[in-house]
């Protein structure tokens, strides 16, 4: 996506997929449904690795502050840096999203996270509940996605995903006493 958003044109998504304009019309009628369908396959792709990678860490007896931050390292690099060309369409994605359907993998997200946390039976961990994992998913996911429709620099920094995992962690952890 050398020539930026103005660059993501149906025409230009068949020339490099391979198809035809006829064939891609058949499936996707505009612009607009064809960034829509290719969010919401990587959408399910993301949460498919998410969940693999939880699953994975849980059996490996990860501790709970090592596994935040690796899912939220990767989080960020995975929806806010990375080339500027990728950083491009992360930002087209984030502003053409079906918000109910963002709303919706977060929650699943939620569900899963929550699910993981009650298995866990770690004493360093407050009793998980529902509204804790929301605002915890929605405040990660928040901060990342206004770094990135933001354009900032903070995507970049280390402290930026420190303060994530610090963030999260606070909010998970069993207060001392």
């Amino acid at each position: 996506m050398q020539q930026g958003e103005a660059g993501f044109t149906t025409n230009r998504v068949a020339e490099r997929s391979g198809f035809s304009i006829g064939t891609l019309y058949q499936y996707f009628p505009n612009k607009q449904s064809l960034l829509r369908g290719l969010i919401e396959h990587e959408r399910r792709r993301s949460m498919a690795q998410r969940q693999r990678f939880l699953r994975e860490a849980k059996a490996q007896g990860l501790s709970v502050q090592e596994v935040l931050r690796q899912y939220i390292h990767s989080s960020i690099d995975e929806f806010g840096s990375g080339s500027a060309a990728k950083r491009m369409l992360v930002q087209l994605a984030w502003r053409n999203d079906d918000q109910a359907a963002f709303a919706r993998a977060l929650d699943d997200m939620a569900a899963f996270i929550l699910e993981l946390l009650r298995g866990l039976n770690d004493p360093a961990l407050r009793a998980p509940n529902e509204a804790q994992v929301y605002v915890l998913t929605r405040a990660v996911m928040g901060a990342i996605r206004s770094a990135s429709l933001e354009g900032s620099a903070m995507l970049d920094a280390p402290e930026f995903k420190d303060e994530m995992v610090k963030l999260a962690w606070g909010m998970l952890r069993r207060e001392p006493g």
